[in-house]
């Protein structure tokens, strides 16, 4: 999957893949990685796939591409037409993986495992999965609370560098919206934009409080720490549990 792309491969071979940077920072722009036109899960209703594959229609490219479980075995293998043969793959995988809820939830914890919670960067990918799928399973202003070793630390000056010079998750987005695009100010933008939506509590090593605290985050020593906070405070929550978020499309039912 893709947090905008809706997936992985495809066009993805041609942008990024072998793109000149222009390009690329016109496909990964604000408005395009803006939640719901960038929708992870969901190839047809992915703005920022949509462009991919009209400038990828514009060459004579066939693909190959492997569908992986999570056990990182190959379950299918597709070929030919860059968007019909994608699709194919994207039917495969989302056999093994959408799943549907028949409420929205109080809180999602998501454990990232390797090598999705190597860093903060990689790991806000588990709140992709709670947040901007076609139907996202979290209430507005709900909970997310999620393991992430970050051996790496947070893996992106431009998280940081934006965090520190802006008061707020606001400001952030506003100086985004109306900047240059430059490299990694994704992850910025998705990060202040889940804070305006929910709360995000995080056990780590590799970061400190402090760190954590400066972009918004709630560092916690254990899940369960959070757990028992937030039962003391809420009666009868609904929770969702997700291991491996590279290989769960949760949805709401229609």
């Amino acid at each position: 999957m893709h947090a905008f792309a809706g997936f992985t491969g495809g066009a993805k071979s041609i942008i990024p893949g072998v793109s000149s940077r222009e390009t690329i920072f016109s496909n990964h722009c604000f408005k395009f990685v803006g939640y719901p036109n960038g929708i992870l899960g969901d190839a047809e209703r992915s703005v920022t796939r949509q462009d991919m594959e009209e400038g990828a229609r514009k060459l004579p490219v066939f693909i190959i591409n492997v569908v992986l479980n999570k056990d990182n075995q190959i379950i299918d293998v597709v070929g030919g037409d860059v968007v019909s043969a994608h699709r194919k793959g994207v039917k495969t995988f989302k056999e093994m993986a959408e799943i549907y809820l028949d409420e929205p939830v109080d809180v999602v914890i998501v454990e990232g495992g390797y090598p999705g919670s190597i860093n903060l960067y990689q790991a806000l990918f588990g709140c992709n999965v709670a947040l901007t799928t076609r139907r996202p399973i979290l209430k507005r202003n709900g909970t997310i609370l999620f393991l992430a070793q970050c051996k790496e630390g947070i893996g992106s000056e431009i998280i940081e560098k934006l965090f520190d010079e802006f008061e707020d998750p606001d400001s952030v987005l506003n100086h985004l919206r109306g900047s240059e695009i430059i490299p990694e100010q994704w992850a910025a933008q998705f990060l202040a934009s889940f804070l305006l939506i929910s709360k995000i509590g995080i056990v780590t090593e590799g970061i400190s409080r402090k760190k954590l605290e400066k972009l918004g985050l709630i560092p916690l020593d254990t899940i369960q720490e959070a757990i028992d906070s937030f039962l003391s405070r809420n009666n009868d929550p609904k929770i969702a549990i997700i291991k491996d978020p590279d290989f769960v499309i949760p949805n709401l039912k229609c």
